[in-house]
């Protein structure tokens, strides 16, 4: 289980870490016709993990030569991982939805206030 976190990400990071969460929600609102779908963040020892699953149209998340989202959406949500210093895994298939997961390293700012999960 995850560790509560005891200061406030800079806010470079809990910028990016939102923004790839809302795109992930909206891609699977608007393009998936998900009913459900779920977003949990982790905290582990020096790292923050953002997954978002649906049971939304699957897709197929990569290009031709299986290296580049192919994916607008999915080229901004991973770059904006890569910028924070992560990364971005897409994982898609017929029948089980869509699982969005990026993993960025996280060294909180000790000078700021707490920031408390619920």
């Amino acid at each position: 289980m995850g560790q509560p976190l005891a200061a406030r990400l800079v806010p470079e990071m809990e910028l990016g870490v939102f923004r790839i969460a809302q795109e992930a929600v909206r891609n699977a609102l608007h393009h998936a016709r998900a009913c459900t779908l779920c977003v949990s963040l982790r905290f582990e020892p020096g790292e923050l993990q953002l997954t978002i699953t649906d049971d939304g149209c699957d897709f197929s998340p990569q290009g031709p030569d299986e290296r580049e989202p192919v994916h607008l959406g999915l080229r901004g949500m991973a770059e904006r991982a890569r910028l924070l210093g992560g990364k971005l895994e897409v994982r898609s298939a017929p029948g089980e939805g869509t699982v969005v997961e990026a993993i960025v390293p996280v060294a909180p700012q000790r000078d700021r206030p707490v920031l408390v999960a619920l």
